[in-house]
């Protein structure tokens, strides 16, 4: 079974504007329980990605680098070059894209290129464990099937 990026993607990820607040996004995180936050334009009325934060930016280009996040908007620590999956890739896809670009997590697009969810490294690997289950449940099955009842051994 072939499953797409988009079948297993979490719908309605968490979203902020560029010009929104550190302090704004830092709550929403802790709020949602979530790493990162995709940043979103808004163009003819649609969610498309800009870019990406997680908690890891906030502390490296943001809090450690000695920055005052008062002067900040997300706009200016947030990852810009963000790489995304299509909702029709598949999961090899979606991995190669992450192993190529060094990332854990990917905004999934529709055709048109709106925002419609994210998926991590851990979802992929859920769903592969998953997969080989099923697969080890196959093979399990087969050779209880196919093994004869012991023979005998005289004593």
């Amino acid at each position: 079974m072939s499953m797409s990026v988009g079948q297993i993607c979490k719908r309605n990820p968490v979203t902020c504007a560029r010009d929104a607040e550190i302090r704004e996004v830092v709550g929403l995180m802790r709020e949602r329980g979530v790493g990162s936050v995709i940043v979103v334009q808004e163009l003819t009325g649609e969610m498309r990605p800009y870019g990406i934060i997680t908690d890891r930016d906030l502390v490296v280009r943001a809090i450690s680098a000695g920055e005052d996040i008062n002067s900040l908007t997300i706009g200016d620590v947030a990852t810009t070059d963000v790489r995304v999956a299509r909702e029709h890739d598949s999961i090899g896809e979606a991995i190669h894209i992450m192993r190529e670009a060094g990332i854990k997590r990917l905004p999934v697009v529709d055709a048109l290129g709106i925002l419609i969810g994210i998926v991590s490294g851990d979802d992929l690997l859920l769903h592969l464990a998953n997969e080989v289950q099923e697969l080890a449940a196959l093979f399990a099955r087969n050779v209880t099937e196919t093994t004869p009842d012991p023979i005998p051994i005289p004593v």
